[in-house]
C-alpha cells in the first residue's frame, strides 16, 4: 500500500474504503464531482493537515496491515481454535460418563 510511503489517501465513500481508512484519510461521496473537488481543495490548501494525516496513515498501516502483525494475529486465532478443539472431546467424554 502506498500509505506506508506517506502518501495521503482520499477515497470514495464505499464501506471497504471507510474501514481501511479509519481515521487516517479522507473520503468523498462516490460519483460526486463537487464533493471530490471540495476534498481536493481542502487537502491542497492545508499542508499541516496533509502532514498530520500522513503520519496517522503510516501508524495505522504499521499497526493494522503489515504482514508480520497480520500473521501473528492469524496465528493467535488458529491457536485458540486448535486449543478449543482439543478440549472438546474431553467435555464430550465427561458428559457421556455422567449420562451412564
Amino acid at each position: 500500500m502506498r500509505w506506508v510511503q506517506g502518501c495521503l489517501r482520499s477515497l470514495a465513500t464505499l464501506p471497504e474504503n471507510i474501514e481501511a481508512l479509519g481515521d487516517a484519510g479522507f473520503t468523498f461521496r462516490r460519483g460526486d464531482v463537487n464533493d471530490l473537488q471540495r476534498m481536493l481543495t481542502l487537502l491542497l490548501s492545508d499542508s499541516a493537515l496533509r502532514e498530520n494525516i500522513g503520519r496517522r496513515a503510516q501508524a495505522r498501516i504499521c499497526r493494522e496491515y503489515l504482514w508480520e502483525g497480520v500473521a501473528k494475529e492469524m496465528d493467535a486465532v488458529y491457536s485458540s481454535l486448535f486449543e478449543r478443539s482439543r478440549r472438546m472431546p474431553a467435555v464430550k467424554k465427561k458428559a457421556a460418563g455422567k449420562a451412564a
